[in-house]
């Protein structure tokens, strides 16, 4: 009962903080918030305080698949919201991330699925689709926000009765579900207009690789240096990946067009169809 108190009450607050800041800096900024280790944060240290050591390492290791499913729904997310509507393009997108979120959990393997983790995230930032929907300054309605504080609230206690009626395996896939996109996209969808949801799934997806990351890196270090030296080194490791993800894909792109084949007079072949200056004659 415990665990589930912490949980009803991060939800809305991070509710809160992502609304806030979107309406602040725009619709990417808070989805990038989102995508932050803001529930594993505070909740690995509320395990290890109440459970000890291992119980922190493995509700790190689950929260791993986690981030594989978030990052799935903010790459399904983009390609249906234009298509459907606000309630429909937040279904679609969660069933595709929940089937291939449980395909992981059976795997077994948590650093075999951080890897796909991040593998995933760089495909779906490469090709991220062109959305038609502008973006439309947040309107602040004064119910939006309670709103959407308590559907938070009651999907997570939604999600977390269902839990111990289900087997390991779709337990462990129902606890990865992204229970605040699952609130924050559709009323974003349907307030702002999808353009606005978009970005906000685009902001979510940089920043879930450092999130990734730390906990990795927790898992990793924990058992060896202990909770508090593997936190402290885990949350170092979230600017520099988030720093690396956000030139990544830049470097990649800029890559490819230095690779382009050169012709004998040693411009590109895109440079050299360009039509030259116009001469007059006089």
């Amino acid at each position: 009962m415990d665990l589930l108190f912490v949980k009803v009450a991060l939800a809305p607050l991070i509710i809160l903080i992502a609304t806030l800041i979107a309406r602040r800096l725009g619709p990417r900024a808070g989805g990038f918030f989102i995508g932050l280790p803001t529930t594993a944060l505070p909740f690995m240290p509320t395990m290890y305080l109440m459970l000890g050591l291992e119980s922190a390492v493995v509700t790190a290791t689950g929260a791993i698949t986690g981030q594989l499913t978030c990052a799935l729904f903010c790459i399904a997310y983009p390609r249906t919201g234009p298509r459907l509507g606000a309630l429909s393009s937040m279904v679609a997108a969660l069933a595709v991330a929940a089937v291939l979120g449980l395909a992981t959990v059976a795997l077994g393997a948590p650093m075999v699925v951080a890897g796909l983790a991040l593998v995933v995230i760089l495909a779906g930032l490469l090709t991220w689709p062109a959305v038609t929907g502008e973006l439309t300054p947040a309107r602040n309605r004064r119910w939006d926000l309670p709103l959407r504080m308590g559907m938070a609230c009651v999907t997570v206690v939604t999600v977390s009765s269902l839990q111990p009626y289900l087997g390991t395996a779709l337990a462990g896939a129902v606890a990865s579900l992204p229970t605040i996109l699952m609130v924050m996209c559709p009323a974003v969808h349907h307030a702002e207009g999808v353009g606005n949801a978009v970005e906000l799934t685009r902001g979510t997806l940089t920043s879930i690789p450092a999130t990734v990351v730390y906990l990795v890196s927790f898992v990793l270090l924990a058992p060896h240096v202990g909770m508090w030296w593997a936190l402290a080194v885990s949350l170092v490791a979230i600017p520099i990946t988030t720093v690396a993800v956000s030139r990544g894909p830049v470097l990649l792109r800029e890559v490819v067009r230095f690779r382009r084949p050169l012709t004998t007079s040693g411009t590109s072949e895109p440079e050299r169809s360009r039509p030259g200056p116009v001469l007059t004659q006089r």
